[in-house]
C-alpha cells in the first residue's frame, strides 16, 4: 500500500460485501454474547468497500517503494507516516480528501504518531548498544519522541527517561490530550525491576521531570522463567478530560486514569475484567464518551467489551468480534461515527486481506459477519483512523505478488453504509466456490463520491 511521487487515479467500488468469517454476531444490549460459528467460503473477486488513491509528497521526493505505513489523527486533520526505499521514515500531513500538504524525513525508528489541535508527536525506539548482565555486547531500545508542528517541522529527539541499566523501555500506548501528549511505557530488562510508566508530554515536546508508575514488581518476585508477571500488553487513549490507561495482569484487566498534569485520578488501578487467561493483545479506543475495550484469545479470536464513562464494564463476559482464525494480524480499532470500527489482516505472513467489524456504543456487534475491505491476499501491514463523519480512511501496504516493491495505498471506508447484509460468499452447500453475489448496499457518502470525481478515476473492485 504505497506508491511514489505522483498520486494515482482513484478507484471507486460501489459495493459493500462481507463473506462469512466464521461467527454470526449478536445485536442489542446485553452482557454476554455467544454467537453462532460458520464455515467460511471462498470468494471469487470479491468487491471492497471504498475509494483507493496513491500516496504523493509535495515537500520530500519519494522512492518508488514505500512501506509500513501509520495514521496519525488530530482535531485539525490526519498524519502518514511511511519508509521509502532509501530506509528514510516521511512524515506527511493530510487534508481531509487525502492529499499530502506538508512533508519531512525523520529518524527511521520513529515509526508512530499522534496529533492535537496544535501539532503532532512522533515516538518509536532508538536501537543503543550496551553490555549484558554477562558483559557481552547487546542492544537495547530506548522509548524516543518528536515534536512535529503542523506544517511538519520536527523539534529535537528526546528520549524518555532512561530505565536503569541493563534494560529497555517500550511503548505501549500513545495518545492526545487537548494540549498535551500522553505516553504509556513499559521498562524491562534482566535483573531488573519491571514498571509500567505513564509520561505526560508537552505539546513543544517537553518531557517533565519524572513519570508515573502505575505498576512496578521487584525483580525477586517476577516469573521464575523470565516471562512478565504482569502487563504485557497495555494500551492508552484520552476521553471525559483525562487520559485512560489499560493493562493485563496476567488474565486480569485493570486501569487507571491519569490527568492531563500527570497526577493518578485512581490511586488505586481499577480491575475491569477477569479473563481465563493472559490476552494476546489488548487495546482500548473511545468515542469521546464511553470506551471499546477488545482483546485477543487463543486462536486468534477477537472479542470486546463496552466501558461506560464511568469506566463501569457494560458487557461482564464480553462478546466475539470476530472467530478462531490460524492467521491474524493484532486489530486496530478506532471510532468513526456512528461505530466502533475494528480492522485486521487474515492470511499468511506476506500478503492477505483486511476485514472490518462494527460495534455500536449503545447496542453491542452490528455485523453478523465482517466485511471485507479488500480482495486481492497483497496487503502485509496496515492502518487505520477516523477522517470525517462515518468515512475512516486507511492506509496498508500492498506487496503487490510476483514483485519486489511494494506500495503504500491510502482509501476511504463508509463506516455507516457498510451493511452487513450484503454477502458474496458461496452459498453454503453450493459446491461451486466461485461466490455468489447477495444484496448488494451503494455507498452513500457525498464526499466519497466527490473525492472520485475530482480524481477523475473510474470504477472497479480492487
Amino acid at each position: 500500500m504505497q506508491r511514489s511521487m505522483k498520486t494515482i487515479g482513484v478507484s471507486l467500488a460501489l459495493a459493500v460485501c462481507a463473506c462469512s468469517d466464521g461467527q454470526e454476531l449478536s445485536q442489542g444490549a446485553q452482557s454476554k454474547h455467544t454467537g453462532q460459528r460458520s464455515q467460511r467460503q471462498s470468494v471469487a473477486e470479491a468487491p471492497s468497500i471504498g475509494v483507493e488513491f496513491g500516496v504523493s509528497s509535495p515537500d520530500v521526493p519519494l522512492g518508488g517503494n514505500l512501506s509500513s505505513p501509520q495514521l496519525a489523527v488530530s482535531p485539525g486533520g490526519l498524519a502518514l507516516l511511511v519508509n521509502d526505499d532509501s530506509n528514510r521514515r516521511v512524515f506527511m500531513t493530510l487534508d481531509g480528501a487525502g492529499n499530502t500538504v506538508h512533508s519531512n524525513t525523520t529518524s527511521p525508528y520513529l515509526t508512530t504518531a499522534v496529533g492535537h489541535e496544535h501539532g503532532w508527536l512522533l515516538a518509536g525506539h532508538q536501537p543503543v548498544q550496551g553490555v549484558s548482565p554477562l558483559g557481552t555486547p547487546t542492544w537495547f531500545n530506548y522509548a524516543t519522541v518528536r515534536a512535529a508542528s503542523p506544517t511538519a517541522v520536527f523539534g529535537p529527539e528526546t528520549q524518555l527517561p532512561k530505565p536503569p541499566s541493563p534494560a529497555s523501555n517500550q511503548i505501549f500506548g500513545l495518545a492526545s490530550g487537548h494540549e498535551t501528549f500522553g505516553v504509556l511505557v513499559r521498562e524491562f530488562g534482566v535483573f531488573t525491576a519491571h514498571r509500567l510508566l505513564f509520561c505526560r508530554i508537552a505539546g513543544d515536546g517537553t518531557l517533565p521531570p519524572s513519570s508515573l508508575v502505575l505498576r512496578s514488581i521487584p525483580f525477586n518476585e517476577q516469573d521464575p522463567l523470565g516471562q512478565l508477571s504482569y502487563a504485557a500488553k497495555g494500551s492508552l487513549t484520552f476521553a471525559n478530560g483525562n487520559y485512560l490507561a489499560v493493562w493485563a495482569d496476567h488474565s486480569t484487566i485493570l486501569a487507571a486514569r491519569i490527568t492531563p498534569n500527570q497526577t493518578l485520578v485512581d490511586t488505586t488501578p481499577l480491575t475491569l475484567l477477569e479473563l481465563g487467561a493472559a490476552p494476546a493483545w489488548l487495546n482500548v479506543a473511545t468515542d469521546a464518551s464511553g470506551y471499546l475495550l477488545t482483546w485477543g484469545e487463543a486462536g486468534n479470536v477477537i472479542r470486546g467489551t463496552r466501558l461506560e464513562s464511568d469506566l463501569s464494564v457494560q458487557d461482564p463476559q464480553g462478546f466475539q468480534i470476530a472467530a478462531a482464525s490460524s492467521a491474524r494480524s493484532e486489530p486496530v480499532t478506532e471510532y468513526e461515527a456512528p461505530y466502533y470500527v475494528t480492522v485486521w489482516r487474515e492470511g499468511a505472513a506476506a500478503g492477505g486481506d483486511l476485514w472490518a467489524a462494527r460495534v455500536s456504543a449503545a447496542s453491542g456487534p452490528v455485523d453478523a459477519a465482517p466485511l471485507r475491505l479488500t480482495g486481492h491476499g497483497d496487503i502485509a501491514r496496515f492502518d487505520v483512523g477516523p477522517n470525517a463523519a462515518g468515512v475512516a480512511l486507511l492506509a496498508y501496504e500492498r506487496t503487490l505478488l510476483g514483485h519486489d516493491s511494494p506500495t503504500v495505498r491510502l482509501k476511504f471506508v463508509d463506516v455507516e453504509s457498510g451493511s452487513a447484509e450484503a454477502a458474496c460468499s458461496a452459498a453454503p452447500g453450493s459446491g461451486s466456490g466461485t461466490g455468489t453475489l447477495g444484496a448488494v448496499a451503494l455507498l452513500t457518502a457525498l464526499g466519497v463520491f466527490a473525492l472520485a470525481r475530482r480524481h477523475g478515476g473510474t470504477p472497479y473492485c480492487c
